[in-house]
């Protein structure tokens, strides 16, 4: 399809194989990489993390809670480029080196009987500005909400059963402030429990830990 993105593709041990379609990507299961970054904030002595609510038009798990940005390394795309994401999807301006590197993961998936198998190169920010500040894709996200770090670190590791979210809404193409009641089926699924390890990283993050993995 003209103007469909183009991935790289690999093999399961990272061993560059080609390049194919985004449709084709998924249809037939080739791993490929993409470029995902949390964003935290301080605020005195408590930190928070923010998740972005999938619009509900996304093929992938539309209406849920995801990681704050992220998005395919297109093909032949440096690393250096692909921040381009966070910018694209909520409208901050950043460099790789601004950026914390947690690592590298994979969590294969089925969704809708399509295969997804990515390379996630994952990455986290501090950035203290109001959330009302934000400006959103609104083709992709419908708003973007924070969470406290500890409170979600109980949640996530099943000692409540529900969290408390603030944050802001696109409404008509407006921003609203919302709140919202999240259970776990709120969230974008994995096998690895990894908004409980990436909780536990910001965390550290904030504190000045340099040595963060996911």
């Amino acid at each position: 399809m003209d103007g469909e993105e183009v991935l790289d593709i690999f093999d399961d041990s990272m061993k560059y194989i080609g390049t194919a379609t985004r449709s084709e990507v998924h249809k037939k299961g080739y791993w490929h990489k993409t470029f995902n970054c949390w964003i935290v904030r301080k605020e005195g002595n408590r930190g928070y993390i923010l998740f972005q609510l999938r619009g509900k038009q996304k093929s992938w798990f539309p209406g849920r809670l995801d990681i704050t940005a992220g998005g395919h390394i297109l093909a032949g795309e440096s690393m250096e480029k692909s921040v381009r994401e966070l910018k694209e999807e909520v409208g901050i301006s950043a460099n790789l080196e601004d950026l914390a590197f947690l690592g590298i993961r994979s969590d294969p998936f089925i969704f809708n009987g399509l295969l997804n198998r990515e390379f996630y190169y994952t990455y986290m920010l501090r950035y203290d500005k109001p959330l009302m500040e934000y400006e959103l894709q609104a083709d992709e996200l419908d708003g973007i909400f924070e969470m406290e770090i500890q409170d979600g670190i109980r949640f996530f590791s099943g000692e409540a059963d529900g969290i408390e979210l603030h944050g802001m809404r696109i409404r008509n193409g407006n921003k609203e402030s919302a709140s919202m009641t999240a259970t776990r089926a709120d969230f974008v699924e994995s096998i690895d429990n990894n908004f409980l390890k990436s909780l536990i990283m910001a965390d550290r993050y904030l504190q000045g830990s340099r040595y963060l993995a996911v």
